[in-house]
């Protein structure tokens, strides 16, 4: 009997994983008897999420094994020029992390963009993919601090750090969508490379690979999926992606504060919490890690108990300084903090099972907006028994909580054959209210899926104890908090669905390293990585790089408040009509002197200069949105042909201008590079805009607009219309 160490640890491994297994299949019988997790609920509940596919995964195992293989390099640890070849390890990592950061952006670059909703089909004279909705909201909050008035015109937010962030895209990508979409893209495509740093730190460097891979093709997915299912992609101004890569950052940090324990461990945790304050300011949800971040040093039971506190007491610390100057400064026209409104919002779906509460109305015209617009599946039937707005936290949280846990599982294959992605998207899976029912291929995959899940885990948590399920602590901790919120499923997902996938990826690559270990045993990358991996002495003031960057990080917030020069002056109607009057001539334009007169006196009327956003032209009878969203009234079905846009300064609003035909002197402005426009124009009595947002007129019917061009400017007045608001 073979009694060499490979046979001892698989023994232990194979215990470990069995035992890992016994408690998935657990809990997805649990799941199939009381279909907690698959009776849908009627609050945000969607479909799985975006899938790898079976041919993808073999391709990234092929070439990240085959990589591994072959950048294994000497053992080190008794060398006697050990520190330079640690250095060539550094050197390595560099470049393997180079690489993976350049596909990561060029695959996502190259893949061309689908219409979906919150990124609705282009349309002329610009064809870009203007943001709808949520995305709408998100790219106007980094527009009003372009203009110097402040992140989200100075009202409060609860993601401000995405409005910082997307303005920053702009200083570099200008007003293009296409070029600001682009600079996300170099920015979320650090997401695989964290991706890398956790799995050959958990792993090894073919791991590293492996997972970051996946991460890559997983993204293409999305971005090639957008027609077919709910999505939130690195091609969309949306919140999901930037919080993915926060929380693997998080995750990593915890891995290597849990794993080396240091006694002096000040840095790090530092670090953690200003991380976890940035992600709360992107989700709030993301604020849950802080107890988790908080209470893991506190279990270190080999240490003394100041040792235990003092990390816990700087996750703390770190988060505080980041998020504080926002939380201070940030308050809504009522005076409360950001953080109330949110909390308001959650809270108000558990008003009922309060004394005197009466609960969540979910038939609110801005939640029913939102959810007519969402596509269904064609397919989707809408089973019984559904959790209606009555549910108590006992049945809608679990529910929501295993729904995010099946949703994710189904990120990994699901078919035996290797099917196309529209044809993997197109199985009932898919349906939004998925009642539970497995094809013959999905009967194979679940529970071969789920072993492989069982293998990771005992896997990193054979290798690594506690700190090896770090990552599936950060998972468990978000689905819970989305849960909390009553929300799962779909774009949801995305910030710890890569926890399933790479966990996954383990167990894949454990299977094959034991396999190869069998033919051939080598362990000349563990023996060099255990020696990487030896805790490092923090230094006397360590603490003030993470301090000071909370500081200057947290401060940036508030601060296009400050000093970005307001672009328009505030002005009231007769002044800006005072103003207006002397670069056109309306009598010129065939108004009366009287009309104008009364047109300025009527309580309706507008009159005020902003940046142009958004130029769609549409024909009669076409638009984006029968029910909108208060940012998108402008663009919702009318029954003639028009020019519309968001006008966004002092004054903003949705604008709609009836046009047969751009006209002549319009053709050649570019209307995309967000010109300064004047509008002269009506409250728009016939539309009905759903949802609520301070300074925001939902839509102006214009009678003159003048745009801004290098030559001057260039008006332009519906023929036929009178200067009139009755």
């Amino acid at each position: 009997m073979l009694k060499s160490p490979f046979v001892v640890n698989n023994k232990k491994q194979l215990i470990v994983t069995a035992l890992v297994l016994l408690l998935l299949l657990g809990v997805w019988l649990f799941i199939t008897l009381t279909k907690i997790g698959i009776t849908p609920d009627v609050a945000f509940w969607n479909e799985a999420g975006v899938p790898l596919l079976g041919l993808q995964v073999l391709v990234a195992l092929a070439v990240s094994f085959g990589l591994g293989r072959l950048l294994s390099l000497p053992r080190v640890a008794s060398h006697p020029f050990a520190g330079k070849a640690l250095g060539k390890i550094l050197v390595l990592d560099i470049l393997l992390a180079a690489l993976v950061y350049a596909l990561a952006a060029g695959v996502w670059m190259a893949e061309p963009q689908r219409q979906s909703f919150n990124a609705p089909r282009p349309s002329p004279p610009t064809y870009e993919f203007y943001p709808l909705s949520d995305s709408t909201s998100y790219d106007l909050g980094a527009q009003y601090a372009l203009i110097g008035q402040g992140i989200n015109n100075d009202l409060s937010s609860d993601k401000p750090l995405y409005h910082f962030l997307l303005a920053l895209f702009h200083l570099v990508g200008g007003q293009s969508v296409r070029d600001t979409i682009n600079v996300q893209i170099l920015f979320l495509a650090l997401f695989p490379v964290v991706l890398y740093l956790l799995g050959k730190d958990i792993h090894s460097r073919g791991l590293g690979l492996f997972v970051a891979l996946l991460a890559i093709f997983k993204e293409r997915n999305a971005i090639a999926a957008a027609l077919d299912i709910q999505v939130s992609h690195a091609k969309l101004m949306m919140t999901e992606v930037p919080t993915a890569l926060f929380v693997a950052t998080i995750a990593l940090l915890l891995f290597n504060l849990e794993r080396t324990r240091p006694p002096r461990a000040f840095s790090t945790p530092l670090w953690i919490g200003l991380l976890i304050g940035a992600a709360t300011l992107l989700r709030t949800n993301a604020f849950l890690f802080l107890p988790l971040a908080f209470l893991l040093p506190l279990l270190w039971r080999a240490q003394p108990w100041r040792q235990r506190l003092v990390p816990a007491l700087s996750v703390i610390l770190g988060f505080s300084l980041f998020i504080l100057p926002w939380l201070l400064t940030n308050r809504g026209p009522d005076g409360r903090l950001f953080i109330q409104g949110k909390l308001d919002a959650i809270f108000q779906r558990y008003q009922q099972f309060l004394p005197g509460g009466s609960g969540l109305n979910l038939s609110t015209p801005h939640v029913a907006s939102l959810s007519e617009n969402i596509r269904v599946h064609p397919r989707a039937k809408r089973p019984r028994p559904i959790l209606d707005e009555g549910a108590t936290p006992l049945q809608f949280i679990p529910a929501h909580f295993l729904h995010n846990q099946i949703a994710s599982v189904f990120v990994l294959p699901s078919t035996v054959k290797f099917r196309s992605l529209e044809q993997t998207v197109s199985s009932p899976i898919w349906e939004k209210n998925w009642d539970g029912t497995l094809s013959a291929e999905n009967k194979i995959m679940l529970p071969l899926n789920l072993v492989l899940l069982a293998v990771g885990l005992a896997s990193a948590f054979r290798r690594w104890r506690g700190a090896g399920l770090v990552p599936a602590m950060v998972e468990i901790v978000y689905f819970l908090s989305n849960a909390l919120a009553r929300t799962s499923g779909s774009r949801y997902l995305v910030p710890a669905d890569w926890i399933v996938y790479f966990y996954y990826a383990i167990g894949l690559f454990q299977l094959l390293e034991w396999l190869w270990e069998l033919a051939k045993r080598s362990s000349a990358e563990s023996a060099l990585e255990a020696e990487a991996r030896q805790p490092v002495e923090m230094k006397r003031w360590g603490w003030a790089v993470p301090v000071s960057a909370a500081l200057v990080l947290g401060l940036l917030l508030p601060l296009p408040s400050y000093v970005v020069p307001q672009r328009y002056p505030t002005l009231k109607k007769t002044e800006a009509w005072k103003i207006f009057r002397e670069q056109v001539s309306l009598k010129e334009l065939g108004f009366k002197q009287k009309d104008i007169v009364d047109f300025v006196r009527h309580s309706d009327s507008f009159v005020f200069q902003a940046r142009l956003l958004y130029p769609r032209y549409f024909f009669a009878d076409d638009g984006l949105c029968e029910t909108c969203y208060v940012f998108d009234a402008a663009f919702g079905y009318r029954s003639y042909p028009r020019l519309t846009f968001v006008a966004l300064g002092p004054v903003s609003a949705g604008v709609i201008v009836e046009m047969p035909e751009l006209p002549a002197n319009f053709r050649g402005l570019d209307l995309g590079a967000a010109p300064d426009v004047w509008v002269v124009g009506c409250r728009d009595d016939e539309d009905e805009a759903f949802g609520m947002f301070g300074r925001f007129e939902p839509s102006v019917r214009a009678l003159v607009i003048a745009i801004q061009d290098q030559g001057g400017l260039r008006t332009y007045a519906p023929p036929g219309q009178k200067l009139s608001c009755d």
